[in-house]
């Protein structure tokens, strides 16, 4: 069993029965050009999440050939028609600042704006199976794409669980996963790379069929 020094306290803060409240999560449905990024990977991925949860929503966003603002708009509008949300996932692509979907730390649909939505539903946790969300890129910002929402969050009063990868990697396998709670902006490894732990958390994350759509949810990390 691993129990994690982050997990504990923190997760019995913010992980509590959700009642009636339901997930959403949203996900790239268009294939970039020359890839099977959403046939591959976000689209069956967000099923498997979906179908292991129960309680979720899937929500296609395409984004080949749509602008950011009609791809944000697709998250507006979807959060809008809900007002019990526990948890909010994205599927899609990644980066230090923004993610495929249309928010970033800066610009129109900037992390200020998504979180306003977001702290009125009182959500929970909101989980990216994105790249490099929860790595910054200094040149534009000290805080990463997760560091920044989770500020924007807890200066509205809502302490949501944010989990974001720190590099490239497979959508729900990258096992680089930092999770950010009570105003922490720089982050906490779920598992600490190069411990006793990594080579089992790896592992079940990739072999495992359920795991990795689990553990953000679970008061306890057991490998």
């Amino acid at each position: 069993m691993l129990a994690l020094s982050v997990l504990g306290l923190v997760f019995c803060l913010v992980l509590s029965q959700s009642g009636d409240k339901m997930k959403i999560i949203f996900y790239t449905s268009t294939n970039s050009p020359k890839k099977c990024d959403a046939t591959g990977a976000f689209i069956p991925e967000s099923k498997k999440f979906a179908n292991h949860h129960g309680d979720v929503i899937c929500v296609s966003v395409p984004c080949r050939g749509k602008t950011r603002d009609q791809r944000a708009q697709v998250v507006y509008d979807e959060l809008g028609r809900h007002d019990k949300i526990d948890t909010v996932s994205f599927a899609c692509h990644g980066h230090p600042t923004h993610i495929q979907h249309g928010f970033g730390i800066r610009g129109k649909h900037n992390n200020a704006r998504l979180a306003k939505i977001l702290a009125a539903k009182d959500i929970r946790r909101v989980i990216f199976y994105c790249c490099s969300v929860a790595r910054p890129n200094t040149k534009i910002s000290q805080m990463s794409y997760c560091g920044d929402l989770h500020n924007e969050l807890y200066a509205l009063g809502c302490n949501a669980a944010i989990y974001g990868h720190t590099t490239a990697g497979h959508t729900t396998q990258n096992p680089f996963v930092k999770v950010f709670i009570n105003g922490d902006v720089e982050g906490k490894f779920i598992v600490e790379p190069g411990t006793k732990d990594w080579a089992m958390w790896r592992t079940k994350l990739r072999r495992h069929q359920t795991y990795r759509f689990q553990f953000p949810f679970d008061l306890e990390i057991d490998i």
